[in-house]
C-alpha cells in the first residue's frame, strides 16, 4: 500500500468534503480518504504503489466542482497563506456587521409578542415590515457568496450545505418580499401578517458564527503545530573525525554523534555519550524546572540545553523523532471526524427531498385559505 497527499481547494461546508471523499472512495485501487475540511488536506491510501488511480483522481474531484493539487508541507505559505488570513479578518468584520444588523431586526419582528414597544397604526406596521426587510437584505447581501454558491451547486445538480442555506433564506426572504408587495398593490391589511426576514437573516448569520469558530479552531491548531515545528532545528553540529561539522538536519542519520552546546536545541532522539547539561523540557513535558541529565540518559528531539555540552548518539531522526511524531498526532486529530461527519452528504440529500412536502400539503388543500410557507424544511436542517 502506498498514502499520498493532496490538497484540495473550493470546499465551503462538510458536505462538499464528504462528496470528494465519496467520489475518491468509488475509484478501483484507493482503500482509504481522509479529508480536512479545513486544510485542505486529503490523505489518501492507495491498494498498490503504482495504482491507476492516482491518474484518475484529479479528474474525478473536477467532475465534483472541486480542484486538487499536490499536498506541501506548508500549504499555507506565501499569497495563499495572506489569502487565507484576509478571509479570516473579513469573515469576523462581516459577522459583526450581520449581527448588529440582526439585533434590530429581531426586536421588530419579535417585539409585538413580547410587547415590546413598535411602531403601532397602519402606517407604522408598514414601516415595521419594510425595515424589517432592508435590515434582512443587508444580512444577505453581507453573507451572499453563501447563496451565490449554494445557488451555482443547485444548477449545477450537485447540491451542498450552501444549497439548504440559499433555498432556506432565499425563500423566506422572498416570500415576505411578495407579500409585502403583493399587500401595497391590493391593498389588504398588514396587521397579523407573518413575515419570515428574520428567519433568512438568522439563518446566514449563524451559518457565519459557526464557519467563524471553524476558522479560529484551525488558525490555533495551525499554530500549534507550528509552534512544534519551531521547537526543531534546521541544522545540526555532527562529531566527525575529531571535529565538529555543522550539517542540515534532513542529512542526519540513525548512529551518527550529534554535539548540542548551551542554548541549542537537541536535534534527534538519542542517548547521551558524554557530558551533562540541564535541559528545558517545558515545551514538551510540561515540567516548568530545568532536568539535569547526564551519560547515559535519553533525551528527546526538542528540548532546550540551558546549561552543558553534551555528545548524543542518535537513535531516532527525521520523521521518526518524538517531535515528529507529535507534529503527525495533532494534524491527525485536526484530520479526523467523528462517524455521523461522514453522512453529511446523506442529510443534505433527504433535506432537499423533503422540501415539495409543505407545497403538497398547501397544494392539496391540508391547510386552506393559508398559505404553508416552504421554507421551514430548508431552514430546520440549516439551523
Amino acid at each position: 500500500m502506498e498514502e499520498k497527499n493532496y490538497l484540495v481547494s473550493g470546499m465551503h461546508c462538510a458536505g462538499c468534503a464528504a462528496k470528494v471523499e465519496r467520489a475518491v472512495e468509488g475509484l478501483e485501487g484507493v482503500e482509504r480518504v481522509e479529508l480536512n475540511l479545513l486544510t485542505g488536506k486529503m490523505t489518501v491510501l492507495f491498494e498498490k504503489p503504482d495504482s491507476p488511480a492516482m491518474e484518475r483522481i484529479a479528474p474525478v474531484v473536477e467532475k465534483v466542482g472541486f480542484r486538487l493539487a499536490d499536498w506541501k508541507e506548508e500549504p499555507l505559505a506565501g499569497t495563499e497563506r495572506e489569502e487565507r488570513l484576509e478571509q479570516e479578518e473579513t469573515g469576523g468584520s462581516r459577522l459583526v456587521w450581520s449581527i448588529l444588523l440582526l439585533v434590530p431586526l429581531m426586536y421588530l419582528s419579535m417585539g409585538p409578542m413580547w410587547h415590546w414597544p413598535v411602531p403601532g397604526g397602519s402606517w407604522g406596521l408598514w414601516m415595521n415590515w419594510w425595515t424589517q426587510g432592508i435590515l434582512a437584505g443587508a444580512v444577505l447581501w453581507l453573507n451572499r457568496h453563501y447563496l451565490i454558491n449554494g445557488v451555482r451547486q443547485l444548477v449545477a445538480l450537485s447540491p451542498n450545505m450552501d444549497s439548504l442555506i440559499a433555498i432556506g433564506s432565499g425563500s423566506a426572504f422572498l416570500y415576505g418580499l411578495y407579500l409585502l408587495v403583493a399587500g401595497m398593490w391590493q391593498g389588504f391589511s398588514v396587521e397579523g401578517m407573518e413575515l419570515y426576514f428574520e428567519s433568512a437573516a438568522m439563518i446566514v448569520t449563524l451559518i457565519s458564527l459557526g464557519k467563524y469558530l471553524e476558522r479560529r479552531s484551525y488558525r490555533k491548531t495551525n499554530a500549534a503545530v507550528k509552534g512544534l515545528v519551531k521547537l526543531v532545528p534546521q541544522e545540526a553540529l555532527v562529531w566527525h573525525d575529531g571535529a565538529e561539522r555543522a550539517v542540515p538536519l534532513d542529512e542526519i542519520r540513525s548512529g551518527d554523534l550529534v554535539v548540542v552546546k548551551t542554548g541549542q536545541r537537541i536535534p534527534v532522539d538519542g542517548m547521551i555519550e558524554e557530558g551533562q547539561a540541564a535541559l528545558d523540557e517545558s515545551d514538551l513535558t510540561g515540567e516548568s524546572m530545568p532536568v539535569d541529565r547526564a551519560a547515559g540518559d535519553r533525551v528527546i528531539s526538542g528540548t532546550f540545553n540551558r546549561a552543558g555540552y553534551l555528545k548524543i548518539r542518535a537513535e531516532r531522526v527525521g520523521g521518526d523523532s518524538t517531535l515528529a511524531r507529535m507534529i503527525r498526532l495533532v494534524e491527525q486529530a485536526s484530520q479526523s471526524k467523528a462517524p455521523i461527519a461522514r453522512r453529511t452528504g446523506y442529510a443534505i440529500s433527504l433535506s432537499l427531498r423533503s422540501l415539495p412536502l409543505p407545497w403538497y400539503r398547501w397544494l392539496g388543500g391540508w391547510l386552506p385559505g393559508r398559505v404553508f410557507p416552504s421554507p421551514s424544511p430548508g431552514q430546520l436542517r440549516c439551523w
